[in-house]
């Protein structure tokens, strides 16, 4: 595409520079308005081609965003003739969709009969009542009739319930003997937890073959009082002896286990502190001489006395109380032996005042009451003096047994 430039003629002066460079200037100009043959940039159109009705000939791709043929849109022609494609499938689709669903609808048509009507069924339910359908001799068709075997019995040992989920078979309680059980038919698995109880075992019902070894821990037997002791009956049934009192021993009574006294054991009460009284002649108890007796039970008991007086005159008076029915026989070193009952005195002869000391020895042979032997003392005669029983006597007592 040929574009002319303007040039300037150089009539003198040929040698001027600036002419010769303007019209460099001017040629390069008019060579950038033309399209390159080779690529080289610029390469691009500014205004519109016009072929002035001419053909473009070997034309490879051509890349336009548009091609407007006789006035008409190329792209939008291409995409209506794309649409009336689409919408001559979807029509098609929906003719076939239309022509399934009413084949489906003969079909069910075709199967919507009753069962009698089929040519291989009875023809009608008359009289047909609480009859079932079955294959003939034939083989060839169906027929009613009626229940040869028995229906579902419960054989008086529950109910029957029949629902849509199925056939329910309730037992009542008690039918399942241990004769209806094979051996070995329950297993632990088939136990719920916690569900056996003592009023679920006969007596006598579980013996040692049924338990295995260590099968009864401490934790299953029922819970007692601490110090209680099991043993059993003449009949074999167990019993719960309540513990017994401290220093007690296990013995037989009447072939059958009790808690008594130790025969022959000794138990020491000691004082624990001096303790004064003055212008007093009512016996008073000891603060620590004092020990319980079991019933029908004999005790010997020694008793080692510190006392002192600050003056002669008093004296000392004892005595004891003892349970009703208790007889009690006692002497003291220097006195004839003595039987006494509850609150009988002994004066202690005492000429001088001081310290002075005395063994008393008793035996105690309690009756039906279980109760205390408490030791008891006085001035034999008031007096404003101080007498005193003092810390460390001590008394010893041994049970003899049964009186």
């Amino acid at each position: 595409m040929a574009k002319q430039a303007t040039l300037t003629t150089i009539t003198a002066g040929f040698t001027s520079a600036s002419k010769i460079n303007a019209n460099f200037a001017a040629l390069n100009t008019q060579f950038d308005n033309t399209v390159s043959r080779d690529g080289s940039t610029p390469n691009t159109m500014l205004a519109d081609f016009d072929m002035n009705s001419n053909d473009i000939l070997n034309a490879g791709d051509i890349f336009a965003l548009d091609i407007i043929i006789d006035g008409l849109s190329l792209i939008a022609q291409v995409a209506a003739a794309a649409a009336s494609a689409t919408a001559a499938a979807t029509s098609e689709t929906n003719a076939a969709t239309s022509a399934a669903a009413a084949q489906q609808s003969a079909d069910d048509a075709a199967v919507s009969v009753t069962f009698l009507s089929h040519t291989d069924t009875p023809s009608t339910y008359s009289g047909q009542g609480g009859k079932f359908a079955k294959v003939n001799v034939g083989e060839t068709a169906l027929e009613f009739a009626s229940s040869t075997g028995t229906e579902p019995s419960d054989g008086d040992k529950g109910d029957i319930t029949v629902t849509g989920s199925g056939l329910t078979w309730s037992l009542d309680a008690g039918v399942v003997a241990a004769t209806e059980l094979a051996t070995d038919a329950v297993e632990t698995a088939k136990i719920k937890d916690v569900n056996v109880t003592t009023g679920k075992l006969a007596n006598l019902a579980v013996t040692t073959g049924k338990l295995a070894d260590n099968g009864v821990t401490l934790d299953k037997l029922e819970h007692g009082t601490t110090g209680d002791i099991l043993y059993y009956g003449a009949s074999g049934e167990p019993f719960r002896l309540a513990k017994g009192s401290d220093a007690e021993v296990l013995t037989l009574a009447s072939g059958l286990p009790s808690w008594a006294a130790a025969a022959g054991a000794v138990t020491t009460v000691i004082k624990a502190s001096d303790q004064s009284i003055s212008s007093d002649s009512t016996l008073n108890d000891d603060n620590d001489l004092v020990f319980a007796m079991d019933a029908n039970t004999t005790y010997w008991v020694e008793l080692y006395m510190l006392y002192s007086q600050t003056n002669s005159t008093p004296e000392l008076k004892m005595g004891w109380t003892v349970p009703s029915g208790c007889d009690l026989f006692w002497d003291r070193e220097w006195a004839t032996f003595q039987d006494i009952d509850t609150e009988s005195d002994t004066k202690v002869a005492n000429t001088t005042s001081g310290d002075q000391a005395t063994t008393l020895r008793m035996m105690f042979r309690n009756g039906a009451n279980a109760g205390n032997a408490q030791f008891r003392w006085a001035q034999d005669t008031s007096h404003a003096s101080t007498t005193k029983v003092k810390k460390h006597s001590f008394m010893l007592i041994r049970s003899l047994g049964a009186t």
